[in-house]
């Protein structure tokens, strides 16, 4: 099946993991979950709410982005800034966003599992932290 129309629209649930060793065993998969609407020229925009139990960021941020065949490309946005030390503990700046983070990946040709991934946006040295993500279409 080609993924054409609202190939990416519903709602899906996945999780991201970091590259960075250290992080990725302070963390491990951070669950998330999407809402995502799409139009017919492969245009999306939803809505974002992480696992913050599992290290995830608080708040319900957006999503907008595009899909072309079976590319994605997406920039995701959370209302809070979160930082974390090295031991896992996580310290919230409310009254600053999140840095963009930017998601490239493909969906499979069901249209039932996509992955990729992502990458602080415009952040390089220390800050350039990055990872994969998965998902799975749960409606």
């Amino acid at each position: 099946m080609t993924t054409t129309g609202s190939g990416f629209q519903g709602t899906w649930r996945g999780h991201y993991r970091y590259d960075h060793a250290e992080a990725d065993r302070i963390f491990g998969a951070v669950g998330f979950m999407l809402v995502i609407h799409e139009d017919a020229n492969g245009r999306f925009h939803g809505i974002v709410t992480d696992d913050v139990e599992a290290g995830g960021t608080p708040g319900e941020g957006t999503i907008s982005g595009r899909r072309r065949g079976p590319r994605l490309r997406w920039t995701k946005l959370m209302p809070h800034l979160t930082l974390s030390d090295g031991e896992g503990r996580q310290y919230v700046m409310p009254d600053r966003p999140h840095y963009p983070l930017a998601y490239s990946g493909e969906i499979d040709g069901t249209a039932r599992r996509a992955s990729g991934r992502w990458r602080f946006k415009g952040l390089r040295g220390l800050f350039s932290v990055k990872g994969t993500w998965t998902t799975e279409r749960v409606d």
